[in-house]
């Protein structure tokens, strides 16, 4: 759908909230998976993991997942401006 609209994903920032697993030895699969699934190149994939403080139990997950577009065929920016 996200291309059908017109655009791509630039990248993907995601933080998942739990006790277990550990994601610390799996980080690079999980990169590379969701590269496969998404066409997104895996340096544009941000994987974090925090413990829930105060969630009150160690059977939950939670994700927050935050993923930027951008118009399919746009360039990255370099930093520099085009007006001179």
């Amino acid at each position: 759908r996200v291309e059908e609209a017109g655009y791509a994903i630039s990248n993907i920032d995601s933080t998942l909230i739990l006790v277990e697993p550990k994601i610390g030895a799996h980080r690079g699969a999980i990169r590379k998976r969701v590269s496969e699934l998404l066409s997104v190149e895996e340096d544009a994939i941000g994987i974090k993991a925090k413990t829930p403080e105060g969630m009150g139990t160690d059977e939950a997950a939670i994700a927050h997942v935050t993923v930027l577009l951008k118009r399919a065929g746009v360039r990255k920016r370099t930093g520099r401006s085009a007006i001179k």
